[in-house]
């Protein structure tokens, strides 16, 4: 069983692969992409791309806090649409009270839950004219215990 960073973050990005699934039913092609793992936005493919940035987790007494930002950014979307389509479906996603499946990072069997809390915020776009991208911040409590996921 993998520990609890890894488990959480693992599921925020099976998480984004759902909805770059869910885009493709609507024609709409998205790549997942550790964000974390690119510096470099120059290094980022070319093509349309959700992933999470900015990931922390925090264990108080019993239970574990998440903060993350999913992010869309789009390639050669000189007038935004498909970004602020795909930001937008993605923000309601995000809505507090929603929940995401925690996975264990090894074998992807369900074990938790995490639950979405108020504050969700869709940051301003950012990037260059034939990069942009959105961030989605959000926060979650999720339902695994301290010491049990490790």
């Amino acid at each position: 069983m993998a520990f609890a960073l890894e488990n959480h973050h693992s599921s925020l990005l099976r998480f984004c692969n759902a909805f770059a699934l869910e885009m493709q039913n609507q024609n709409q092609n998205l790549t997942v992409v550790d964000y974390e793992a690119h510096a470099d936005v120059e290094t980022l493919p070319k093509s349309d791309l959700i992933g999470v940035a900015n990931f922390a987790i925090e264990q108080d007494e019993h239970l574990y806090n998440i903060e993350a930002m999913i992010g869309i950014t789009t390639y050669d979307d000189h007038n935004l649409f498909r970004l602020k389509k795909m930001t937008s479906i993605l923000f309601e996603r995000l809505a507090p009270t929603n929940i995401i499946e925690v996975v264990d990072a090894d074998t992807a069997e369900p074990i938790g839950l995490m639950t979405i809390k108020k504050g969700t915020r869709a940051m301003p776009v950012a990037g260059s004219a034939q990069r942009p991208m959105r961030f989605i911040i959000f926060r979650c409590i999720s339902s695994l215990t301290v010491g049990a996921s490790a």
